[in-house]
């Protein structure tokens, strides 16, 4: 599809993918054929390290990212023992070495007393929850993805594991995972996200939030704001540099700063990721709506969980 709008349709510019390796493959052909590629929600840290160059822009963040993002709130946390387990693929291990590798650098005491992986699409997490129950860790590190993170919370649920012990997921606390759930999600779930339509509680954001549920009657998720923000770059981007060229797009865009609904956003010139604020919160119950939001929540700065310019260089030699 990538090559079609590329080569038959003449598309200047790309912009989407979900699955990582679907990116990756597309990421080296724009490479060869000089086309700026916006990816929108994508996790791999590959897309933008080892791999990146200059025509890939990453709009989101990646498993790197959330991983150092949430060892940041968690060593704030008295848990010392903790348990791993997660979807037995990429984006599981990528989230779960990620987390567990940072947190012990921030917190040297903390200890791993066992693991457990199971393969993708898993039905039944009886099994694996009596083993994590016995062993009675403090704290559980969950690293799933997709229908993976619903499931997983609906079975510890009715187990009874998140009223024993509390577990992180990174996108816990999103919308696409609470809302399906209705009150039925269990309380005190912790996760890190990018964005939620009732936080922060500024004029900006309550303007998206009300534009975006007049043109399609729902709360908006990350994805309206990954897709939002990127088309406002871009159309900022041709702006300054006035014309259609793709070098002059790339270089204008390159620390260029913008408003948007979570605050002032830089595309970092360095790797051309986009510098977003991370927030790590815990569900919970809330009057104001059917389904379980994220409270407590802790808004961790792009600088401090981003990797540097230096350690981005290192990885693309």
């Amino acid at each position: 599809m990538a090559k079609e709008l590329v080569l038959k349709e003449k598309a200047d510019i790309l912009m989407g993918t979900i699955n990582s390796a679907t990116t990756l493959a597309i990421s080296d052909f724009v490479k060869k054929e000089k086309i700026p590629f916006f990816v929108t929600f994508a996790k791999s840290d590959k897309i933008i390290g080892e791999k990146g160059h200059q025509y890939i822009f990453n709009m989101n963040e990646n498993t790197a990212m959330a991983g150092r993002a949430a060892a940041i709130a968690l060593a704030k946390k008295p848990f010392v023992k903790y348990w791993i387990a997660g979807d037995d693929y990429e984006y599981g291990h990528a989230i779960a070495d990620n987390v567990w590798n940072n947190l012990k650098k921030l917190n040297p005491k903390a200890q791993k007393v066992g693991e457990s992986w199971w393969k993708v699409g898993e039905a039944d997490f009886t099994p694996y929850i009596t083993q994590i129950l016995a062993a009675k860790p403090d704290f559980i590190i969950v690293a799933t993805g997709g229908s993976g993170m619903v499931n997983f919370q609906k079975a510890a649920k009715a187990t009874g594991l998140s009223q024993k012990i509390p577990f992180y997921q990174h996108t816990a606390i999103e919308l696409s995972v609470l809302k399906p759930q209705g009150q039925n999600a269990p309380e005190g779930v912790y996760g890190t996200a990018n964005y939620f339509f009732y936080y922060p509680d500024t004029p900006a954001n309550k303007a998206f939030v009300d534009e975006f549920k007049k043109a399609y009657n729902r709360e908006p998720r990350i994805g309206a704001l990954s897709g939002y923000m990127t088309a406002m770059f871009i159309a900022e981007g041709y702006k300054k540099a006035g014309k259609i060229n793709t070098e002059a797009l790339i270089k204008a865009l390159e620390d260029m700063s913008i408003d948007s609904p979570v605050g002032s956003l830089t595309i970092r010139g360095c790797d051309h990721q986009l510098e977003l604020p991370m927030y790590f919160g815990v569900t919970k119950k809330s009057p104001k709506y059917d389904f379980l939001v994220a409270s407590d929540i802790q808004v961790i700065g792009a600088k401090d969980y981003m990797p540097t310019c230096e350690e981005v260089k290192m990885l693309r030699k």
